[in-house]
């Protein structure tokens, strides 16, 4: 894991800058790598608490300050500055600080360069001009009173002893003034003209900010809803065009995808079920049949279930966009039909299910069903024998986070996002004894997304896995609800 400059190897858990290494204390490499791993997300002293500190423990909120600050002092020596910040009333977020000026200032500077510039020209050709005409005017004056007996009078229009034939004007320290002056109005309009530049080159910049916003909200299921408006300057025209035809492209390339994993599910659904048929059939009238003969008819029944099993699955994922997402749901007594469902599955490997917390959402009831009871089922089959399998649900800022433990070997670091991928197995051979097809949890990865949440392994190592799903509590987004009841 990298953060500008700075570098954790989770396998030998310790911290280089620049390829040196960080010393630093067993909590702050904790604290460190759970900021790593969330790199971009808040988080909460309380979050601290439970993932790098001993849950069991209550009021470790000051050591955890302590702590933190202790690491932000080591990493602020180490790189210069420090990458660690505490949004108040949020928690403390890793973000790689951008080293580059952006677009608005880069145009800015330039801006304030090109009028500094331009002012400095026009002020050496005004005073070189203005003092030169003074030069002129001045060698033309003549005093009014002898000027080798002092500094000339003063011109005073009122004076009765003025001879009105005579006109004299004394021009002292003219020139120092107006450079003065000159220089003066220079940095004020410099000045003025970049504050004005930077104000105009963010309007100018909006369609971008706008753009880098929507893109950051684009998913597989909402491509046709982040086209962007091609009613635009000039300049973003050919931008937006090529854009909306890349996501027409994507969401082409998606769609016929789906619908090939549709039309080939359900294309295999029908000769599978005929062949179950047909061995059950074979197998009841041939009881008596060699040895040989009734391995291979069980051999035949089990895999094709196994086949019928698959084909199920993606038909269910090539369906999902067609089931409606706005059920009330109350996860749970959904967790207690689940360990219901479920029980007896556990009750062979000799497993406890737990379950506490609560929470409330809206989505596809039929849906969530299916992703905690994937997720379930998984920690009960890859759990070790007279273990337990606990899920727990909570609510923070509007989300909803269900966790579900088990005290299995746990996943590879390697493999912690390959696990959703469809067919993926960690242990092919040890997948395939407990009957799985490699798409369980490529269903929990997709139900989650398409209810606007995510799933991903939070904790894993020899003694376990945590799996965590956060989902939105409230109504979840507009366009996630259109495309949830859209047809395929």
């Amino acid at each position: 894991m990298t953060c500008s400059k700075l570098s954790f190897d989770t396998k030998s858990r310790k911290a280089y800058v620049s390829s040196e290494p960080l010393s630093l204390t067993r909590k702050e490499t904790g604290i460190l790598e759970y900021l790593m791993l969330n790199q971009g997300r808040p988080i909460s002293q309380e979050e601290f608490l439970e993932h790098v500190w001993d849950s069991s423990v209550d009021n470790f909120s000051n050591s955890i300050r302590v702590h933190i600050s202790a690491l932000r002092k080591k990493l602020r020596s180490a790189m210069g500055y420090d990458p660690i910040y505490n949004r108040i009333g949020v928690g403390y977020v890793m973000e790689e600080r951008n080293e580059k000026l952006s677009l608005q200032w880069r145009i800015t500077m330039m801006t304030v360069a090109l009028i500094g510039l331009t002012c400095v020209l026009m002020n050496c050709l005004i005073g070189y001009s203005g003092k030169h005409h003074m030069d002129s005017i001045g060698n033309g004056i003549s005093a009014y009173s002898e000027i080798e007996n002092g500094e000339p009078d003063s011109f005073d229009p009122e004076s009765k002893s003025l001879d009105r034939d005579e006109l004299t004007i004394i021009v002292n320290g003219a020139q120092h003034s107006f450079g003065t002056t000159n220089w003066y109005i220079t940095v004020a309009v410099t000045l003025l003209g970049g504050v004005l530049a930077y104000f105009v080159s963010g309007r100018a910049l909006k369609p971008l900010k706008s753009f880098a916003s929507q893109v950051e909200n684009v998913q597989p299921n909402n491509l046709a809803d982040m086209k962007i408006s091609e009613d635009v300057l000039p300049e973003f025209k050919q931008f937006s065009k090529s854009f909306n035809g890349m996501l027409d492209r994507l969401d082409e390339g998606f769609s016929a995808q789906r619908q090939f994993t549709g039309n080939a599910a359900h294309e295999l659904r029908t000769p599978l079920a005929l062949m179950q048929a047909q061995i059950e059939l074979f197998s009841v009238e041939h009881s008596d049949v060699q040895p040989d003969t009734a391995e291979l008819l069980k051999l035949l029944q089990e895999q094709t279930e196994r086949m019928s099993q698959m084909t199920k699955t993606l038909l269910e994922m090539s369906e999902l966009r067609t089931v409606p997402c706005n059920d009330v749901i109350e996860l749970a007594p959904m967790l207690e039909e689940i360990f219901t469902d479920l029980t007896p599955l556990a009750e062979k490997r000799g497993i406890t299910l737990e379950y506490d917390g609560n929470g409330t959402m809206v989505g596809s009831d039929t849906l969530i069903y299916r992703m905690l009871f994937n997720l379930t089922e998984n920690a009960i089959r890859y759990n070790r024998q007279n273990e337990c399998v606990r899920a727990s649900v909570s609510e923070q800022d509007g989300q909803i986070f269900v966790r579900v433990r088990d005290n299995g070997s746990g996943i590879p670091e390697q493999y912690k996002e390959s696990i959703f991928q469809p067919f993926f197995r960690v242990d092919k051979s040890r997948s395939r004894e407990y009957g799985g097809v490699g798409l369980g949890l490529s269903l929990v990865w997709e139900i989650a997304s398409l209810h606007g949440g995510r799933v991903f392994a939070e904790e894993s190592s020899e003694n376990g896995t945590v799996m965590l799903v956060t989902l939105p509590k409230g109504k979840i987004n507009e366009d996630l609800q259109r495309e949830c009841v859209k047809p395929e």
